[in-house]
């Protein structure tokens, strides 16, 4: 459908120093995440490989009027990418007893 781009100058992690992550938090697929930025603040960047442009991420940013996170559409439909979280590991029992 689309692609989320970010606009950096309107974010208000770099225009006023406050943490969001509005646009991170709504994203069903993880397309869009945050990076260290400064001082305990996380900026957000965008995964376009995993990104389905379906706009959780421009309906939940907080900027007005223009958003700092927008969707545009592409020319041609292309399959997104899935994600993969990383699974814990759990540690061996060692001997006979199982846990």
């Amino acid at each position: 459908m689309g692609t989320a781009q970010f606009e950096r100058t309107r974010c208000i992690v770099e225009t006023d120093g406050t943490d969001c992550a509005a646009c991170s938090e709504h994203c069903p697929t993880k397309a869009v995440d945050t990076v260290p930025f400064r001082e305990n603040l996380r900026l957000p960047q965008v995964k376009e490989e995993l990104c389905i442009g379906c706009g959780a991420c421009e309906f939940a940013c907080p900027v007005r009027p223009q958003r700092a996170i927008t969707v545009a559409a592409r020319a041609t439909h292309v399959r997104a990418r899935q994600a993969v979280e990383a699974k814990p590991t759990l540690p061996k029992p060692a001997g006979d007893f199982p846990f």
